[in-house]
């Protein structure tokens, strides 16, 4: 026990020491990379006189924010946006197709009509999303190649662009539209592309692929553009003279052996604790490491094993069985795979069960695992060959061939992660790096001329490796996402055995370091939010942190009203005096501090003053436009309306009725007064040009105001106030395909709908709406009882008609607790469609129930308003159990008056003389035949 204490002692000591030595003695070799912006032509040569600006990060092509016609030295080389695309190839799609443009961007081509002309809409989209668009017209074809006097460039021109305005981020040569017998032909030769939605932005400290930037140059003129100075930190973890070889590393822990004076000694560094602990005291190498546990070649003993040391439990375990001296191992899991006398062995550490692998393998080799797959080479068939072996399905798989260049493989051996599988060959007589994807089953040449072959390793998409070039070896780092090639160490004189893990990669250099691509921690980004940013005091307002970067670690709120906040990540605020306050938010983290102010963000309204509020029956409507306003306002002593925002009051009722004569947009305002102050509200009303067929409209929308004639994705005139929820559901139309539109959400009472296509109309979205009420576009409603009032659009106005549809089917469901509760007879349920001014009853079918709905499809013409109506049950007595009457009374409001119609043919029959006569003489002949009895 005693020795035990002593040796325990000296470890102790020794740990420290080394410890103390590792910190006084780590050191950062750096060297400095310079990344010059240069002035670049484009692919396309069609802009021979107009260059854009690039810079080479790291072997990245990006390219910093330039505001138009700012001179190309006034370039931001500290806000830079990939490179996505520079083309000159020519692109040929039809309208309703999307050309992809890579990293989300796509142009998508609509046709449609503008002032009786044929124009292509061609509209630039990211992630889906309408980001611009512009109009081409459509001309006669021609027997031979697009004109030339036919192209015209797209430019594209964006603001806020990280705080940049009127950046360019597309251009596109549209080199001819042409009218086709199906959809128009858009030819695109030169395209340009810019990712501005993901565009990084440096400061001094950062940290781009291991590089820590150190300065930023900005333009000076025409011949300086600016530049990024990047600098390489490669971290030693071992102190001077330690000669430390065969890192491997999992998360924090890193373990190497240690042949300073030829003992083998394994050690075990962690990184969050800088911890350094010998594990194995001699004539140990070739460690690996997989979680807690760690596995070595041992012969400490005198006896080959293979040593396997549990980091919870500082305890060892030992395999003898099948162990020689070219038993390297490696592990993942618990199992380790290893070569010995020409085979491979498996051992599961779980279980102590031992598996051999081959069965007389011929070339020496050293397997990799991950998961239940094995690779290895071995030489068979005359020839060397990359093999995998599947655990779970006891099979081996050949991944190379001999009708591939990578046939032979004279590197070392192959790694594996993941479904990827790397390895070397000199085919082209140099040692070339190669990977095969085994989702794709392809093969891919990473890189050539690869010296020191055998050094080399794979995590995720990142490939590092050793390259001997001329004096020395450097560490590279390949991108497989990118295929992007970096440099990540200057000149030395013997590096080996890169290992990675995560975002850090370790290496040998007559000692061990390290280099963590993790990015350096950077100040946050102050933002806020507000619940609220008006109301009358006392106002009670949650501000919410919406900072951005780093977290932050503080936060000090300052409310304008002399009141602060510290500490808190949100903060509620009670405002008790009218007025406008200035918020502002100050955050911070290790790396520094950020402060935004919003002036005037707040305003408390005295309790007393007027609150302007009003609506409109209409919001959008063709020329002339007759418009109904309401005023809801509070507190009010007098009112001013201006209803085109011309500056000049035009009424001061309560509920005006205004009349647009012409089509455009107009503001209206609506200011209210009392003896505390003023308050307006303001709202938009979009008076459309008469088309033919919307033969003008006095009261609103006629079914929408789109005139393309495709189908894509249509807009709905249903005032949104009416609207009680909507499903979309997107498919891609082409002609004589059966077309169906799903709507698995359950949102409405649809549950799909299906046609027959007679064109092809590309990508097109179709809307259902549940409605509170009936629709605004039906001025009344179908007989029976109403399960739901809904609206379906399909694509763009025009599209969904018997002229390009056929075979259209609505299937729909109903609750049957409604039909329960309203005593609703099950075969009268029926699908109702508004066309012809009229309600009109579609054949209807029961499809199938469950234990909540019955399921019913309707055959329809087309889509518009519709409305689900079913009949109660008739009583044994012969009469039908009315529902109760909508009608209730409309009471005058002062300001406009309703008049209530009568029917004159009603009338007229409820008031003949021939019916009392016919009356009278009934009432006679039964009065006969009571008497006769």
């Amino acid at each position: 026990m005693t020795i035990k204490k002593k040796l325990h002692s000296i470890l102790l000591v020794s740990t420290a020491l080394i410890l103390f030595l590792t910190l006084i003695s780590s050191v950062a070799s750096a060297f400095p990379v310079t990344c010059n912006v240069v002035s670049t032509n484009y692919e396309y040569e069609g802009w021979p006189n107009e260059q854009y600006l690039l810079i080479n990060l790291l072997g990245q092509k990006y390219v910093p924010l330039l505001v138009d016609n700012d001179p190309i030295w006034k370039s931001h080389v500290n806000k830079l946006a990939k490179l996505v695309l520079d083309s000159r190839d020519m692109y040929t799609f039809r309208t309703g197709d999307s050309l992809d443009l890579g990293q989300g961007y796509a142009i998508e081509a609509r046709e449609v009509n503008v002032d009786s002309k044929n124009m292509v809409l061609l509209e630039f989209t990211k992630d889906g999303v309408l980001i611009d668009d512009e109009l081409f017209e459509i001309v006669a074809p021609r027997n031979y190649y697009p004109e030339i006097d036919g192209q015209r460039t797209w430019e594209v021109k964006l603001d806020d662009i990280q705080g940049e305005d009127d950046v360019v981020v597309l251009k596109v040569q549209v080199k001819q539209v042409f009218g086709g017998a199906v959809g128009s032909i858009i030819y695109i030769q030169g395209v340009w592309l810019i990712d501005y939605a993901n565009v990084k932005v440096f400061q001094n400290g950062d940290k781009f692929e291991g590089f820590k930037l150190i300065n930023i140059i900005n333009g000076l003129d025409a011949s300086n553009l600016g530049s990024l100075i990047f600098e390489s930190s490669e971290i030693r973890l071992t102190q001077n003279g330690i000669k430390a070889n065969e890192p491997a590393i999992y998360d924090d822990k890193v373990v190497w052996s240690d042949n300073t004076e030829g003992l083998g000694i394994i050690h075990l560094y962690n990184l969050t604790t800088g911890k350094d602990i010998k594990i194995g005291f001699s004539s140990a190498s070739h460690p690996a490491i997989y979680d807690n546990k760690i596995v070595w070649l041992d012969n400490s003993s005198g006896n080959l094993n293979l040593n396997v040391y549990d980091v919870h439990t500082s305890t060892s375990s030992h395999i003898t069985k099948n162990v020689t001296r070219e038993s390297i191992p490696s592990i993942y899991g618990s199992r380790i795979v290893w070569r010995s006398n020409g085979n491979f062995y498996m051992s599961d550490i779980s279980t102590s069960i031992q598996t051999q692998i081959t069965n007389g393998s011929n070339y020496f080799s050293y397997p990799d695992i991950y998961g239940d797959r094995i690779v290895y080479k071995d030489y068979r068939v005359n020839d060397l060959y990359i093999y995998m072996y599947n655990i779970s399905t006891h099979t081996e798989t050949m991944i190379t061939n001999s009708g591939n260049h990578n046939a032979k493989i004279y590197g070392d051996s192959p790694k594996i992660y993941g479904d990827k599988i790397i390895w070397t060959d000199d085919y082209f007589g140099n040692d070339d790096l190669w990977m095969y994807d085994l989702v794709t089953n392809e093969k891919t040449h990473i890189t050539e001329g690869f010296n020191f072959g055998r050094y080399y390793e794979i995590y995720g998409d990142r490939i590092v490796r050793i390259n001997d070039i001329g004096n020395g070896g450097y560490l590279y780092l390949y991108n497989i996402s990118t295929s992007s090639d970096t440099r990540m160490t200057s000149s030395r004189s013997a590096q080996g055995n890169p290992a990675i893990y995560g975002d850090r990669i370790v290496w040998e250099d007559e000692g061990i370091y390290m280099c963590d691509l993790s990015p350096a921690a950077n100040a946050p980004i102050a933002a806020f939010t507000a619940n609220v940013t008006s109301g009358t005091a006392p106002l009670v307002v949650l501000f919410t942190d919406t900072s951005t970067g780093e977290a932050p670690t503080s936060w000090y709120w300052h409310f304008g009203d002399g009141i602060n906040s510290k500490k808190a990540m949100n903060a509620t605020h009670t405002f008790t005096n009218p007025g406008n306050y200035t918020i502002g938010l100050t955050v911070e983290n290790a790396a520094g501090n950020s402060t935004v102010t919003k002036p005037g963000y707040i305003v408390v309204i005295d309790p007393n003053a007027p609150v302007a509020n009003f609506n409109s029956n209409v919001t959008e409507g063709y020329a002339p436009l007759t418009v109904q306003f309401n005023d809801f306002s509070q507190k009010v002593a007098s009112r001013i309306w201006d209803f085109n925002n011309d500056g000049k009051a035009d009424s001061g009722d309560i509920n005006p009725v205004y009349v647009y004569a012409n089509p455009r947009t107009y503001t209206v305002n609506l200011t209210v007064s009392n003896e505390n102050g003023t308050n307006s509200k303001t709202t938009a009303i979009n008076v459309l040009t008469p088309s033919r067929s919307s033969g003008g409209s006095s009261g609103g929308s006629s079914g929408g105001s789109s005139h393309s004639s495709g189908g894509n994705a249509g807009g709905s005139p249903e005032p949104a106030r009416n609207v009680e929820v909507k499903e979309l559901s997107q498919v891609f139309i082409t002609n004589g395909n059966p077309v169906k539109f799903n709507f698995p959400k359950n949102a409405t009472a649809i549950v799909y709908l299906s046609f027959d296509s007679k064109k092809t109309v590309g990508k097109t979205t179709t809307i259902v709406e549940m409605l509170k009420t009936k629709s605004t576009l039906t001025p009344d409603s179908p007989e029976g009882e109403v399960y739901n009032y809904l609206n379906i659009w399909v694509g763009n106005s025009g599209y969904a008609t018997e002229k390009n549809i056929e075979n259209s089917v609505v299937c729909f469901m109903v609750e049957k607790s409604w039909m329960q509760d309203k005593g609703i007879d099950k075969p009268s349920i029926t699908l109702n469609r508004y066309s012809d001014k009229k309600w009109n009853e579609l054949p209807t079918t029961l499809l199938r129930e469950d234990d909540k709905y019955l399921y019913f499809t309707a055959q329809t013409p087309g889509f518009s308003p519709f409305a689900i109506t079913g009949k109660t049950i008739v009583e044994e007595a012969g009469t039908e159990i009315q529902p109760e009457s909508d009608t209730k009374d409309v009471k005058n409001n002062g300001s406009s008056t309703i008049d209530v119609e009568q029917d004159p043919e009603k009338e007229r029959n409820t008031s003949m003389p021939d019916f009392e006569i016919v009356y009278g003489v009934l009432g006679l002949l039964g009065i006969f035949w009571y008497n006769r009895r």
